[in-house]
């Protein structure tokens, strides 16, 4: 059940109803990497995505181009994140822009504001007056505010809409492909995308207009309580918390997600996730089939780079998808914990014994002897956690990415050509090449 939505370039983001952020769609930026806090809204652009906590932080993630996911320090009430800048509104109604400033589209003014939102190379806010306000890029008269008392504001790539206090829907700017010829009545939200525009009627019917080649102005039937107009798809959350998205979709960004989930995995080109009632669901590419999730109930799930392993209610090991390395062979046994790796699968046994199958090209599947709890398939290297907490990691070494700290760890990570870990103080830790080189001294993969 969703609260918030929202649709960026070629991703999309939404708040759940206990305030846990999820994403889907294109991940070469990373942007669906969600920090595990507690959101109350989001905002999904090019290449990064911002949100704001329960507490009032603004936080970022993906892109940092520019400075984009730099969110300064303070309290926020609202946020927009666009192309290459990003807003937000401080506690005090003070409107804070980051990023690039190129046409001046991050020099927020001076004043007292309600609502605030970053187009492609222009900015719009609403003060507490009520009035329109624009900076940024001024052709196509994309800053020309109009004069009136608005409610609601949206700033897209060329055009901006808003919404006025008697609900009228009223749009400026770019007019090449019909986006800013607003339809008559009565509006209670509204966003303006790279071509079209979206808003909702106060009788909560989804209605969109301008560029509709990819069918993104294709509102579907339905009561929705929020919208987002993307870049070339748009999203809305249902007054019965449903996600639906309609428009172009070849990066996953419509697969809204409809289920709730407790555990989740994110591999290559796909993702697996577990259901609360231990079902697993798998996405994304599926040529060696590795989205194929058997039926069952799961304890734990994992996809890595063609394949997807998981642990059964009953504790057995299974795995699906690419097998060319025996990567799938999972081996019979009783098993707690388990990590697909690109061509190797590695678990952890109900005795704590670290079990690896698949290629051994780099020697990553010779699991040292003792008791484990925690176990992580990487790239050409495999890492466990030892019952005493100590980080122990084998197979490829070529970027030292075998070299762990010492401490006492709590869970670990076995990526590409690096390692990373949580030590038990919940401190964040990673090991290569790269992190023990000499200060002043660089080293380039």
């Amino acid at each position: 059940t969703f609260t918030n939505i929202a649709a960026g370039w070629s991703h999309s983001c939404a708040i759940t109803d206990q305030g846990q952020a999820t994403c889907w769609g294109h991940y070469s930026l990373l942007q669906h990497d969600v920090l595990d806090r507690t959101f109350i809204s989001i905002s999904a652009s090019w290449g990064h995505t911002c949100a704001i906590t329960d507490q009032g932080e603004a936080v970022c993630w993906g892109s940092s181009e520019y400075g984009k996911s730099d969110a300064p320090d303070g309290t926020f009430t609202a946020i927009s994140a666009s192309r290459d800048h990003t807003c937000a509104i401080t506690d005090q109604g003070e409107a804070v822009c980051w990023g690039d400033n190129g046409l001046r589209k991050s020099d927020a003014p001076a004043g007292t504001f309600t609502a605030i939102s970053a187009g492609f190379f222009h900015s719009c806010a609403i003060t507490d007056q009520g009035q329109a306000v624009c900076w940024g890029a001024g052709d196509s008269g994309r800053s020309a505010t109009p004069a009136g008392t608005f409610t609601a504001i949206s700033a897209g790539a060329a055009h901006t809409c808003a919404i006025t206090d008697q609900g009228q829907a009223v749009c400026w700017g770019g007019e090449v492909f019909g986006q800013m010829d607003a339809p008559e009545g009565t509006f209670a939200d509204i966003s303006a995308g790279s071509r079209h525009s979206c808003a909702i009627t106060d009788q909560g019917q989804a209605v969109c207009w301008g560029d509709n080649v990819l069918g993104q102005s294709d509102a579907p039937t339905g009561t929705f309580v929020d919208i987002s107009a993307g870049w070339r798809h748009s999203c809305a959350v249902t007054d019965q918390g449903e996600a639906v998205c309609w428009g172009y979709g070849y990066f996953g960004e419509m697969d809204a997600p409809e289920l709730i989930y407790s555990a989740i995995s994110a591999g290559v080109d796909h993702s697996c996730a577990l259901t609360p009632l231990s079902d697993a669901f798998c996405w994304g590419r599926d040529s060696p089939g590795e989205t194929d999730a058997p039926a069952g109930l799961f304890t734990a799930i994992s996809a890595g780079w063609g394949h997807s392993c998981a642990v059964t209610d009953q504790g057995q090991a299974v795995c699906w998808g690419n097998n060319g390395n025996g990567e799938s062979d999972a081996p019979a046994g009783t098993f707690t914990a388990i990590s697909a790796g690109a061509s190797h699968s590695c678990a952890i046994t109900d005795q704590g014994e670290a079990v690896c199958w698949g290629d051994n090209k780099y020697a990553q599947l010779e699991s040292p002897d003792g008791a484990f709890v925690a176990i992580s398939a990487g790239y050409f290297h495999s890492c466990a956690i030892a019952d005493q907490g100590e980080a122990v990691c084998w197979g490829d070494n070529k970027y030292a990415q075998l070299e762990s700290p010492d401490g006492a760890f709590v869970a670990i990570s076995a990526g590409y050509s690096h390692s990373c870990a949580i030590r038990a103080d919940h401190s964040a830790t990673c090991w290569n090449l790269a992190t023990m080189l000499p200060e002043g001294v660089s080293w380039a993969y």
